[in-house]
């Protein structure tokens, strides 16, 4: 089996209109692209200086809050399920995921990333 492919996962997330999957995609993509393709450079700085050149760009307001979700599902919970590690932290478990660096979501995110995270999970994937 191919592993999930970020479309594939966004559109499997209750938590991203269908409407506006395809900016997901888009927003990861030029962080993708700003960050030279280099998951060492992909870090939570990286992430501001990328959302502070988009402000600078005259981006909205909702753009780039959009764009930091994007940006924080792309790093922080699809690339660790690929991959299987968990960016910037030492975590012995997913569990350690959730109870550290999840609690600004809601019950209905935090249960879809739980689904994911099973389904990486899985020995047979």
């Amino acid at each position: 089996m191919s592993r999930l492919s970020f479309e594939e996962f966004i559109s499997g997330l209750s938590s991203v209109q269908e409407k506006s999957r395809s900016l997901y995609i888009h927003w990861a993509s030029k962080f993708i692209n700003y960050s030279h393709h280099d998951l060492s450079k992909m870090t939570t700085e990286t992430e501001t200086a990328f959302i502070n050149e988009q402000r600078k760009n005259s981006v909205p307001e909702w753009q780039l809050r959009q764009a930091g979700h994007a940006i924080h599902l792309y790093i922080r919970v699809y690339v660790p399920l690929v991959i299987g590690v968990a960016l910037d932290r030492s975590f012995s478990n997913w569990n350690d995921v959730f109870d550290k660096g999840m609690d600004d979501f809601s019950y209905t995110t935090d249960t879809t990333y739980i689904h994911w995270i099973k389904h990486f999970n899985n020995p047979h994937f």
